[in-house]
């Protein structure tokens, strides 16, 4: 299935795939609206995925981590996916271990930031047609596990095609649902915004294309999206990624319901590892969630650790990348 990714993406997509033409394994995240900042790996770099860590990101969020003033457009080209064919991987600017692929803000398909940060996240098969994995990680975590040791140990191993964390605490997409709607449309104002309206039509669809089994919802499973690990070979995993974005498209920003739907509706779907809860990197927030899931704070921290959102516009405190909080 064919998407159309917009003018900024088409171009990072091809300057990326000469980038990544040697990475059988990569690692990506995204980073729009300066709403974080890039965390640099918690592990070791291997010779397999050292140039693979990729960062897709607009031109604000560039400014951001180059500690720059606006500059044009122009000025930024060289460096970036924008108006660049075939750029090769030195081309790209670097922060730390990651490779900066900057967008050309006029050319995003969304006008929302979450939702652009979302393509290259349900569509990473577009951009690395040639790798064998990829590793998404929010800006929000520090990946701690070495990116060639998670793939073996939650795709090889258990023989998957698609891994993620399950959902610390919400086992269904009706749970899911609820959550969401429970702060989306918490109060008659926000009922009436389209991130409220977009929740609820959602659902609605979903119950009524369901309406013949009355217990779909208890066969669903939920996950974090935060970290995801693709086996990027299986058609059934990229199937699975073009329906995921398809479905995302079609409704609201939150995309762990969208996965949920389309796994439970997929056929064939691609075998999905969950990912067992006592290496959520939320078990550490309470001491009981510690004994609930029988975790120890070793296990917890093994895979990822958070840090809270960061914004320009909430704080000055801006650190420069690589500097960890305390």
């Amino acid at each position: 299935m064919q998407h159309v990714l917009g003018q900024a993406f088409d171009a990072a997509r091809r300057s990326v795939r000469a980038a990544a033409a040697r990475c059988r394994t990569v690692v990506l995240t995204a980073l729009f609206a300066r709403a974080d900042v890039l965390r640099s790996p918690h592990h070791r770099v291997d010779t397999e995925t050292v140039g693979c860590y990729f960062a897709f990101v607009d031109q604000q969020s560039a400014h951001m981590l180059l500690g720059q003033r606006p500059r044009t457009k122009a000025s930024f080209e060289p460096d970036g996916a924008t108006g660049v064919d075939g750029a090769s991987m030195e081309a790209l600017v670097t922060v730390g271990v990651w490779r900066l692929i900057v967008l050309a803000a006029e050319g995003l398909p969304y006008r929302e930031a979450r939702r652009n940060s979302r393509v290259p996240k349900l569509l990473v098969h577009r951009f690395f047609p040639e790798a064998a994995f990829a590793i998404w990680v929010d800006a929000k975590l520090e990946l701690r596990m070495a990116p060639t040791d998670a793939v073996r140990r939650f795709l090889l191993a258990p023989r998957a095609e698609v891994a993620a964390v399950r959902n610390l605490r919400r086992n269904t997409i009706a749970h899911e649902h609820a959550w969401i709607y429970s702060w989306m449309c918490s109060s008659p104002l926000k009922m009436q915004d389209e991130t409220c309206t977009s929740i609820v039509r959602q659902w609605d669809t979903y119950q009524r294309e369901q309406a013949a089994d009355a217990d779909w919802a208890l066969q669903t499973s939920v996950i974090e999206g935060a970290l995801m690990i693709y086996d990027l070979r299986s058609v059934a995993t990229r199937c699975f990624l073009c329906n995921w974005h398809q479905e995302y498209s079609r409704f609201s920003e939150r995309d762990q319901l969208s996965f949920s739907y389309v796994l439970h509706t997929q056929r064939p779907r691609p075998h999905v590892y969950f990912i067992p809860r006592r290496l959520h990197w939320s078990v550490v927030v309470q001491g009981d969630t510690l004994a609930c899931y029988n975790a120890t704070l070793a296990d917890a921290l093994s895979l990822a650790r958070r840090f809270q959102h960061f914004s320009m516009s909430s704080s000055k405190r801006w650190q420069p990348p690589g500097h960890r909080r305390p």
